[in-house]
């Protein structure tokens, strides 16, 4: 029985949702019966939709399908289509977008689409059921800023697995953009606008041409169309300007400002060697005093300034910082249509598109403990373990007057201690003299398609062939990254003496053009030795996907109920990606992690076949009844053969009503990335459970700990088995690609119904529940996780990531490479309402379109490895515990509509509901609802249409995003879900507030 604090619930969240929709009507996005109604038809329209190859009005489907339509894109003033997506309940949050790129090493200003909060990856993204060229190096997700928003007639959203029909990625459903192929004439737009702050403005112009050719034979049609993003700084809003922190004690305490102890005048410590060290030499420093520690830095003017606070000395990074990135876009498309004969065309369609999109962070933060390590080149001294940094003998250092006090310090303190001296300054500095940071990224993409479709010499049977070759380049710029072995030369530096200059120490290094750096102070770099320890990095990717395609279909067989439909089919597919990076950026030599260059391919044959048997009609109670079925099967090159399949049955008891539910089974082939994306090495922060364990330790490792020979031995030896610092810092690992992964595996059951009674002609509804179950997902396993399992399981799949020194039982390496280990599971209801109200003969008049879109979600969870308790997502902005961000866990979120049009007159208002969530902070789980709890949001979009003339006319509109200004929530640093530089999940809520628009289509 449902309890009535249950009912309850729900209650108020449809109430909430209705009061919305009353005092505040929505922009258009729709489930399937939410398919908008012209202008001057006053019935709720349908349309026959292609997210599968037997074409099927969208309420009989028998999967839930959303439609955007041309006008709902108008009505939301958003230039780029993935914006309007991502409103959709059942859109979740992006891996990639311009309000969260902003900091990545690569990808700045991409637009992708993550369809049920499953992974970008698992969401197929097709133009005109076809695929569209990916976006990403390595990997399939498609970048939206390459399709034009004013050349769509409408998008398809199919959610649930979809691999049956179009193959793998289609996990989570599939995104089916449609282009225009009929319009005829010239139609130009131009929108502009800017939020009420007056910064973060867009332009938007297109051109959009269409006209019949050869006696109506053949349509052309072409669009020209242009945007710019000015994106906006972190610093032009109060939630963001200041860098602010939670504290990941106790209940979590917001510290602001929590600056940067890296700052552009430094911060320096000297020690002696037995402070300093890393206990490398432990028996040297052994009864030893107490020796000096000394911290100093600058003030404005350069004097100096004994110890260093961050609060007071510190560096704002969130100045430097953006919230989201700029992104310039520039695209040409086609669609040709020539009618060869009466019974076969060819078509073909182009996209080309140019993006340029520039990320822009804080100047690079050197520290000396990055050139510890022998990946740097350089390293702690082999004696002591002492890292390396400025030499005390570095000639500003004895040179300049303000860094006299130190110098007498440090010689005075030597001179008493010879066997323990100071030899190296430690330092931090803000490299603002070195060059600003951040990506400068040229992207191009071309795809095109053409094939014949056609009769077949068979009664009622369809040919449709094509090709589709794509090439993705994306060539970036990163400035402001340094060269540490330049730097590191250029840092021991002395006085020649027979010039008095200051000169690099190392003659080899003078050869290769070394200059000295000074690292104490304001504004102390020179540009030549700027120019020097520069290192910008070059990333060049090429993407090339060709997809050959041919199926027939028509009806197999004649029953009483009807003709049983059936497409049988063929597709080849060739996928290849490369990303090169510089070479210093390969070694990790210019403080980047090592990132290795990805070279991969692999190709797939595939065969394919769906079907829809109708099984009664217009009987007592089956007003109609059908089974729809699908099977792929595919062989790759890269994890052999595998196959996809679903099932699904309707049943319409009388014409008011109809039953859906679709069972299938569903693949996702790994990616170029997953599979060869090479890996790279890193030295990784461990911790041993067997460090400190004695004969009679207890708990649950000790056991299991005694039982390797290494630690037994180690025990009986010396009582204990214990690390030293120096066995911890010289562990190592690799991160990285897994070419013997296999496919992921998933499983989605969907239930529902349709409503359309007839004594209510312009009203219809969905409910549909689904559940999605991913196994086998592509992960990595932690590698706490690894070395606690494999004490505790003694599994391989745990224990081949630990390496052990087979003498000393000491952990020398662990690796974290991709594995099929993980699992995904979703489950929710979703629900679509749609009212046509003709208001005409009424005083109010015309005509009032009503929607809403709901999703409430009953489960988002994953399992990190199998045996381990599932991370629940559900509620959550993002759970730090959880391997992989799903995205935003929303208990619900809905959208509605209301658009009133009269004449020449159209008006619009939307009302965007998300719940309250919390989010869990990252490294402890702490719950405080101080800072963890976001409440709900509700968010007011509204827009204003005129038309001026008839089929010929000027269309001008004015609108308004975010009507009431709301604020984003705060989510400083330590949060699990906030965006670096921007306070919040910038990605999740608006970060611009009111932004206003205004615009005009004219149609010649």
């Amino acid at each position: 029985m449902i309890s009535k604090r249950r009912i309850a619930h729900a209650l108020k969240r449809v109430s909430l949702l209705s009061l919305a929709a009353v005092s505040a009507a929505v922009l258009g996005v729709a489930q399937s019966p939410a398919q908008e109604a012209t202008r001057t038809d006053a019935t709720l329209q349908t349309v026959v939709v292609t997210g599968s190859r037997i074409a099927t009005p969208e309420l009989e489907s028998p999967v839930p399908v959303t439609i955007l339509s041309e006008q709902m894109i108008q009505n939301n003033g958003a230039p780029n289509v993935s914006d309007i997506l991502r409103e959709l309940p059942s859109v979740g949050t992006s891996a990639l977008s311009t309000t969260n790129s902003n900091f990545l090493v690569a990808d700045s200003g991409v637009n992708t689409i993550n369809l049920r909060n499953l992974g970008d990856q698992r969401t197929l993204v097709l133009v005109n059921g076809r695929r569209f060229t990916p976006g990403v190096a390595g990997n399939s997700e498609v970048d939206f800023n390459m399709i034009p928003t004013d050349f769509i007639d409408h998008v398809e959203i199919i959610t649930g697995g979809a691999s049956a029909v179009y193959g793998s990625d289609a996990v989570a459903g599939v995104v089916n953009v449609i282009y225009q192929d009929k319009f005829e004439g010239i139609r130009t737009r131009f929108q502009g606008g800017a939020t009420d702050h007056g910064d973060s403005a867009r332009y938007v112009g297109a051109l959009t041409f269409g006209q019949p050719f050869a006696a109506g034979r053949g349509h052309l049609m072409l669009n020209l169309s242009y945007d710019k993003d000015e994106g906006l700084r972190s610093s032009q809003r109060a939630f963001s300007s200041v860098d602010q922190a939670v504290n990941l004690t106790g209940t979590g305490t917001l510290t602001k400002p929590a600056y940067s102890s890296f700052a552009p005048q430094g911060r320096f410590e000297y020690a002696d060697i037995c402070t300093n060290a890393t206990n490398a030499n432990a028996a040297a420093c052994a009864g030893s005093p107490a020796g000096i520690d000394n911290v100093f830095t600058f003030h404005p003017d350069n004097t100096l300034k004994n110890g260093f606070s961050s609060r007071l000395d510190g560096f704002n990074r969130d100045a430097y910082r953006r919230i989201s990135t700029p992104l310039n876009r520039t695209l040409l498309a086609s669609v040709l249509n020539f009618d060869l004969t009466e019974h076969h065309r060819f078509y073909n369609e182009i996209t080309y598109g140019i993006t340029r999109a520039q990320s822009e962070i804080e100047p690079f933060a050197l520290a000396s403990n990055i050139f510890a390590g022998s990946v740097y080149g350089g390293g702690a001294d082999p004696a002591t373990g002492e890292p390396i940094g400025v030499p005390i003998t570095n000639a500003y250092l004895q040179t300049m007057p303000e860094l006299a006090p130190v110098v007498a310090t440090i010689n005075a303190y030597n001179a008493a201690n010879p066997t323990d001296p100071v030899r190296y300054l430690q330092f931090r500095k803000r490299l603002l003299d070195i060059a600003d940071r951040g990506n400068d990224a040229k992207r191009q993409t071309l795809r095109t398609a053409l094939g014949l479709k056609g009769d077949v010499p068979i009664d009622g049977w369809t040919y449709d062939t094509s090709f589709v070759y794509g090439r993705t380049t994306d060539d970036q710029v990163s400035a402001g990254q340094v060269n540490l072995n330049n730097f590191r030369f250029a840092l021991d530096s002395v006085v020649e003496p027979t010039t008095g200059k200051i000169v690099c120490a190392d003659p080899v290094a003078v050869a290769l053009g070394c200059v000295p750096i000074n690292v104490f102070g304001n504004n102390s770099i020179t540009p030549a030795a700027a120019d020097w320890v520069n290192a910008p990095v070059t990333r060049n990717v090429t993407i090339q996907e060709q997809v050959i395609t041919g199926y027939v279909q028509g009806p197999a067989l004649h029953l009483p109920a009807g003709p049983l439909s059936l497409v049988v089919g063929v597709e080849g597919r060739k996928d290849t990606s490369e990303e090169i990076w510089d070479s210093l950026t390969n070694k990790g030599l210019n403080g980047f992690n090592a990132l290795p260059n990805i070279r991969g391919s692999f190709n797939v044959r595939e065969a394919f076949a769906e079907t829809v048997v109708p099984v009664l009609k217009d009987v007592p109670f089956a007003k109609t009844v059908q089974l729809d079925g699908a099977f792929r099967q595919a062989n790759y090159s890269t994890i052999g053969s595998v196959h996809s399949w679903k099932s699904g049955l309707e049943w319409a008891p009388v014409e008011d009503v109809r039953f859906r539910g679709v069972y299938s089974e569903a693949i996702r082939a790994p990616n170029i990335g997953e599979l060869f994306g090479g890996i790279s090495q890193t030295f990784p922060n461990i911790s041993d459970p067997c460090n400190g364990v004695t004969a009679t330790s207890t708990g649950p490792f000790a056991a299991a700990c005694r039982a390797i020979p290494g630690v037994a031995n180690a025990i009986t030896q010396n009582g204990v088995f214990q690390y030293q610092q120096v066995d911890l810092q010289s562990v190592t690992g690799f991160n990285g690609s897994n070419p013997n992964l296999n496919s992921e595996a998933a499983k989605t059951t969907t239930l529902g119904f349709v409503l359309r009674p007839q004594f209510l002609p312009n009203f219809a509804a969905t409910i549909d529940w689904y559940d999605i179950k991913v196994d086998a997902a592509v992960s990595t396993i932690t590698r706490g996780d690894s070395i606690n399992q494999c004490l505790l399981t003694g599994n391989p799949v745990f224990c081949s990531n630990v390496i052990r020194n087979a003498a000393s039982g000491k952990i020398t390496a662990v690796n974290a490479q991709l594995i099929n280990v993980g699992g995904i599971r979703t489950a929710g209801i979703e629900t679509s309402i749609r009212y046509l109200w003709d208001l005409t003969g009424t005083r109010i008049g015309g005509k009032l379109n009503l929607t809403l879109s709901e999703n409430h979600l009953q489960q988002l969870e994953q399992i990190n490895f199998p045996g381990a308790p599932p991370t629940d997502n559900r509620k959550e902005l993002f759970d730090g515990s959880a391997q992989t961000r799903l995205g935003a866990g929303f208990e619900d979120r809905g959208i509605l509509t209301a658009d009133y049009t009269r004449g020449p007159l159209e008006f619009s208002w939307t009302a965007n509901y998300l719940s309250s969530i919390q989010d869990t902070l990252a490294q402890n789980g702490i719950i405080s609802d101080l800072y963890n709890t976001v409440p709900a949001y509700i968010y007011h979009d509204v827009q204003v249409r005129f038309r001026f003339g008839g089929k010929e006319s000027i269309e001008a509109y004015l609108g308004a995003k975010n009507v009431f200004d709301k604020q984003p929530p705060v989510l400083p640093q330590g949060m699990a879900s906030t965006i670096t530089g921007t306070e919040t999940a910038a990605d999740t809520y608006d970060v611009f507030g009111r932004f206003l628009y205004g615009g005009f289509t004219a149609k010649f």
